[in-house]
């Protein structure tokens, strides 16, 4: 998902937790170029309530079986935790916040009104997202 949501005027960093303090991580948030800038991080979860009223992200949350998601982190050499939902089900109404089922990212759809929430006004390659696809980035 990071990769395909860096653009020529968007970058999404992958897991910036990993290697950043959370002060950092809203730094790296406010950067005013390029146009966009976020993050694909799911250890954030905890985080989200604050950024949500310091920094005023577009967050989409993916929602996914926990234990798929440690299984996920353990691939990249993380470690297995906890996520904090109780922080993401806070936010889950918030008008920055758009919420989708893993499973529905398969669909065309889905992605289209996720590009949308998350770059305003930007125009979404339908060529770039099915060669991303093939490549499961």
């Amino acid at each position: 998902m990071a990769a395909f949501y860096t653009t020529g005027r968007s970058v999404c960093h992958h897991e910036p937790s990993r290697h950043m303090r959370i002060s950092e991580v809203e730094e790296l948030l406010r950067r005013p170029a390029p146009a966009f800038v976020g993050a694909s991080d799911c250890a954030l979860a905890w985080a989200l309530p604050k950024l949500l009223e310091t920094v005023f992200p577009r967050v989409l949350v993916i929602e996914r079986k926990t234990e798929d998601v440690s299984a996920s982190l353990m691939k990249l050499g993380g470690r297995p935790y906890s996520l904090r939902l109780d922080a993401l089900h806070s936010v889950r109404s918030h008008p920055l916040v758009h919420w989708v089922p893993y499973e529905a990212l398969t669909e065309l759809s889905e992605h289209k009104r996720i590009w949308e929430h998350l770059l305003p006004g930007e125009s979404f390659d339908e060529e770039r997202y099915q060669i991303m696809s093939e490549l499961n980035v």
